[in-house]
Parts: structure tokens; C-alpha cells; sequence
């Protein structure tokens, strides 16, 4: 009957997703779904993709509960035909084999099945039984084995320490139990948990909400923590809880890389805008629907000067420099849950209205967490804009693997001085090129900046 069963797994969308979230399912258990048909959504590191069925059958099983988290592979549902039987379709979830990591992926998918399933999950000795390091209390313990909403983490360490995980509080998004969580329920209880780093040795932790500080007690001294310990509740209700979303987990790891990897410098410079605003009005005359802002004439400008300085139009991963032969530019969006980075391709090759046009859909489909891998993926160069919050000047993070990103303040109206040593009033923005100075030198890099500030303030020439 196996032809009849068609799992439905975490897909791999992208080379580093590694984890996905399942955001949303679309059909209940027992519905029928046909190929094609979108069945759940699926959020990997910055956006939410949509899961397609692969086959026409009967949603049979919901393995993974809406919020929570899975490795690339695992088994998340299953659509079968409604001639197989319910002993059929818990033999082939258990059976089934994740792709990827099999022992890990496998794990995860034994202590995520929900009963209904057929599949219960193992109580797995206590991590260090018959030693003084690991005391879970009993009543952590006892109890029937309900579904919860969990993250990958807090589910392999109560497997391992075999904690039911009904009997723990989650304070994430709808209920989730974390890793924090988890601890947490057991200090409250009065256990305690060890540490388990790797190769390290294995420290006593006693988990103490009261305390500035967390200390790892090993008998012969303090080991402090690698995380910073919070400061105290001491009303008991002084703040709210929440795990870190996959979008700021993921900004956290690349700019975290970035800062430690690439040694930045900044170079600034003051760009009379007057001109462009001319440019960007005489656009807006011109066309009846679409409305060109000045980020469409920064992107522009940016976009010519990497065709001029070429050597800022590269990607470094830390072996070897891509060039590429069209400025793709990727320009920061700040949304509620955090920053995106949509892709403008080929900007170099655009004119006004087009990049106006694009960046407007790009912008939209973000707010509506309705853009693609490839909308992210294959950006050459980056913008920065925080003009519109009244920021007169900033330094903006690079985006690895790019090597370089341009932050901009605001436009302000100033008393400049001319070449004919006339004073004039003139609208006068602050610009900051971040360079990875170990593939861009400070003359290339000014080189670009003298460019950048060429195009904005005769902005003509970039339309010849």
C-alpha cells in the first residue's frame, strides 16, 4: 500500500536553510487535497514559502503543530488514500526515514509526533543518571504525553531528561515551550539540570529565577555562563517572555558574522541633493501612475557607480571574489518583525520608473510576507535609508558575502558655499560607505564614494 501513502516533509528551500517553521496548515485532518493544492506555510530564516501536495488523496496525518520548528527532511504529514488503514499509516510514519542527518532528523521526528499518529514518544534515560549533576523531579515526569507546541531544542533535551512536556508552561507565541522554558519548570520544581557543551565537561546548573547571576557550581569553583544572566523579576510580572523569531535569529547570525569577520571601515561624505530632487519631479511630471522617490535615484546612482568602480561590485565569502557584470542591489526594509532585504536585479540596466515600479512590488509582497528565496538571494550591494526617521548619519553593518553597503541620512536644508564662493541655501545628505578592507582598499573605496556624489549631484549623466 506504501504507493498509496505520500509523506509530505520540511522541504529545502535554498542551500542554507537547514530549519523551517510551520506557520500556518491549510487543511485539517481527514480533508481531501488534490496535487497542487497549497497545504501549509512554511517560514525559513527571512520568508514564508508555500508547501504544495505532491499527490491527490486524504490529509491522514498532521505531524508538526502550527509555531513550531523542524530540521530539512522530516516527516510533517502525511496524505494517503482513504482505502488505507490507520495501522498502515502509523507503521509508515514510524518507519519513515528523514533525509539529511538521519539520526538527528529522526530523533526530532519520534519526540514531535503527536499520539494521534501512532507514534509515542521514548522516554530516554536521564543525561547523566548516577551522577549528581541531573535531578528531575517525578511529577515532571508523570502524566499522559499530550501534543505541545514546542521548539526543536526543548523537545530533545526532555526526551533526553524525560520530561513530559505537558507538564511544562511555554511563554513563546501561542503557548511554545522553549529550552528556557524547560529549565525553568525544572528550577521551579526544585531540580536540577546539567550543562551540556560538547566536549566539555559537564557542570551542575541550579536554575535560580531570584538571582543577577547564574553560576555553574562544579565543586571546585564557578564556571561563569556563556550567555548573559538576566536581571531579577522582583515583582513578578515585570516583563514578557518571547523566543527569538527565525527572521531575528537569522539577522543576529549574519551581522554577528560580519562584525567578527570583516574588518570595517567607513568613509562619509555631505551630496548637495538639489539636483536629483529636480530629477525626481521632472520623472513624476512625466508619468500619470508611478511615483519616483528619492531611494529609486539612490538605487540608480548606486547601481551606475558600481559599473564605474567595478571593484566594489564583488562578493567574498573568504576563499574567493566573485565579480559580477550587473549591480544587483539590495535594499533594507524595515518591517514590524524585523529588517528584510529584497533584490533589485540589474538595477544598472533600469531606468527610473522600472526600479520605482520594482521596488514598490518588492516592498508590498514583503508587508504581506508574501516574497521568494529569489527575491533575497544574489544581491551584489546594499542601501540603507533611515533619512525618513530624521537620522542625520549612520554606519551600517555589511551584508556578507557582499563587501560593501552605503547608509544614508537625512536630506537637510543648509547654507553651502559655491565654487564661485557664493553662499547658497542648498539640501545637503550625509552618506556612509561600510568597506570589507580585506578585499576593498580605502582609494577604492573613495574612489566610490567620489562617483556616487558625482551621479547624485549631476544626475543626468546616469540617463545618457
Amino acid at each position: 500500500m506504501s504507493e498509496q501513502i505520500h509523506p509530505l516533509v520540511m522541504p529545502k528551500w535554498g542551500l542554507s536553510m537547514l530549519e523551517g517553521t510551520v506557520v500556518k496548515w491549510h487543511f485539517d485532518v481527514g480533508d481531501t487535497v488534490k496535487s497542487e493544492d497549497v497545504i501549509a506555510e512554511i517560514e525559513s530564516s527571512k520568508i514564508a514559502n508555500e508547501l504544495e501536495a505532491h499527490a491527490d488523496g486524504v490529509l491522514r496525518r498532521r505531524l508538526v503543530e502550527e509555531g513550531e520548528e523542524r530540521p530539512v527532511g522530516v516527516l510533517l504529514g502525511v496524505i494517503a488514500d482513504s482505502s488505507v488503514s490507520d495501522d498502515e499509516i502509523d507503521a509508515f510514519v514510524k518507519k519513515f526515514t528523514p533525509e539529511g542527518d538521519a539520526g538527528e532528523l529522526r530523533e526530532t521526528n519520534e519526540t514531535a509526533a503527536p499520539e494521534s499518529a501512532g507514534v509515542h514518544t521514548k522516554e530516554a534515560p536521564n543525561a547523566g543518571s548516577g551522577s549528581s549533576d541531573l535531578f528531575i523531579p517525578p511529577h515532571l515526569k508523570a502524566g499522559e504525553a499530550k501534543p505541545v507546541m514546542a521548539t526543536h531544542n526543548a523537545r530533545k533535551l526532555a526526551a533526553q531528561w524525560g520530561v513530559n512536556l505537558s507538564q511544562v508552561t511555554g511563554t513563546g507565541r501561542r503557548g511554545r515551550i522553549s529550552k528556557t522554558d524547560l529549565i525553568a519548570a525544572i528550577a521551579k520544581a526544585g531540580g536540577t539540570v546539567g550543562v551540556h557543551g560538547g566536549q566539555r565537561s559537564r557542570k551542575t546548573r541550579q536554575a535560580k529565577t531570584s538571582s543577577t547571576a547564574v553560576a555553574l557550581s562544579s565543586g571546585s569553583g564557578i564556571v561563569a555562563l556563556e550567555r548573559p544572566a538576566f536581571a531579577p523579576d522582583v515583582t513578578g510580572d515585570a516583563y514578557e517572555q518571547r523566543p527569538l523569531s527565525k527572521m531575528r535569529r537569522t539577522i543576529a547570525e549574519r551581522l554577528t558574522q560580519s562584525k567578527r569577520n570583516a574588518p570595517h571601515y567607513r568613509l562619509s561624505a555631505e551630496i548637495v541633493l538639489d539636483e536629483s530632487l529636480a530629477l525626481r519631479r521632472l520623472a513624476n511630471e512625466r508619468s500619470e501612475t508611478t511615483r519616483v522617490s528619492l531611494n529609486d535615484v539612490l538605487i540608480k546612482a548606486a547601481a551606475q557607480t558600481l559599473m564605474a568602480v567595478p571593484q566594489v561590485n564583488i562578493c567574498f565569502d573568504g576563499d574567493e571574489i566573485r565579480q559580477y557584470k550587473d549591480a544587483h542591489i539590495a535594499v533594507a526594509v524595515a518591517l514590524e518583525e524585523g529588517l528584510i532585504t529584497p533584490v533589485l536585479r540589474a538595477a544598472n540596466r533600469k531606468g527610473l520608473i522600472e526600479i520605482s515600479q520594482e521596488m514598490a512590488s518588492l516592498v508590498e509582497r514583503g508587508r504581506k510576507g508574501a516574497l521568494t528565496l529569489d527575491d533575497f538571494e544574489g544581491g551584489t550591494f546594499s542601501l540603507s535609508n533611515l533619512g525618513m526617521f530624521g537620522i542625520h548619519q549612520f554606519d551600517a553593518i555589511i551584508n556578507p558575502p557582499q563587501v560593501a553597503i552605503l547608509a544614508f541620512g537625512k536630506g537637510e536644508r543648509r547654507k553651502i558655499l559655491t565654487d564661485a564662493d557664493e553662499e547658497i541655501i542648498a539640501t545637503v545628505m550625509t552618506t556612509t560607505l561600510s568597506c570589507d578592507h580585506r578585499v576593498v582598499d580605502g582609494a577604492v573605496g573613495a574612489r566610490f564614494m567620489q562617483q556616487f556624489k558625482d551621479y547624485m549631484e549631476h544626475p543626468m549623466q546616469m540617463l545618457q
